[in-house]
């Protein structure tokens, strides 16, 4: 099924909404709705890749800043997780980091860290954003599960691999999957919490 738009009452039928290399341009009518699904315990993965590909985090205070580097990411939670130990992966393109500073202020904590000790990937509890909100993940670059060899499952791959762990963080994540307007929504009856 197709999510063919994004507003209150197609975000009241999934669980997790995933948004993938999404331009801020594109998603700018739709945000104050994500905002609004998070905010009232919809969980989030955002999978940023630059600053013009942030749009909803940069909404929630943690925008993606460019680094002038290509580090490899590692040696943080999601590295370390549920479907086994993650070797460092290269985030490729337009690489990213987010600030500890944007991602404390606002309940995170690192899940992943460049060879800089930058924060790629950010971890929000249910309710640790603000009381109510949803889970959330923000990764700052796409690639670091997707390009140059992606995320591969069968056999599992580094990429696949923390893709996996990734998802895993993510409470209760829902049993379909939509594809609409550029992103991704994992869907299933929504949850009352």
């Amino acid at each position: 099924m197709d999510l063919a738009a994004i507003n209150a009452v197609t975000l009241a039928t999934i669980d997790v909404f995933v948004s993938s290399w999404w331009r801020d341009t594109e998603s700018a009518a739709s945000e104050a709705a994500i905002q609004t699904f998070f905010l009232g315990g919809g969980d989030l993965v955002l999978l940023n890749d630059a600053p013009d590909r942030d749009g909803i985090a940069e909404l929630l205070g943690i925008p993606t800043i460019t680094t002038t580097v290509n580090p490899n990411s590692g040696g943080a939670t999601l590295f370390d997780g549920p479907f086994g130990t993650v070797a460092p992966v290269n985030q490729l393109g337009q690489v990213g980091h987010l600030t500890a500073a944007d991602v404390t202020a606002n309940g995170g904590f690192s899940c992943g860290t460049n060879a800089l000790g930058q924060v790629t990937i950010a971890c929000w509890n249910p309710g640790a954003y603000a009381p109510g909100a949803g889970a959330m993940i923000i990764a700052a670059d796409v690639d670091l599960i997707s390009a140059g060899g992606g995320a591969v499952f069968a056999p599992l791959n580094d990429k696949g691999t923390l893709a996996l762990n990734i998802f895993a963080f993510v409470p209760e994540p829902g049993t379909g999957l939509l594809v609409g307007l550029g992103l991704t929504a994992l869907a299933t009856h929504r949850r009352r919490r």
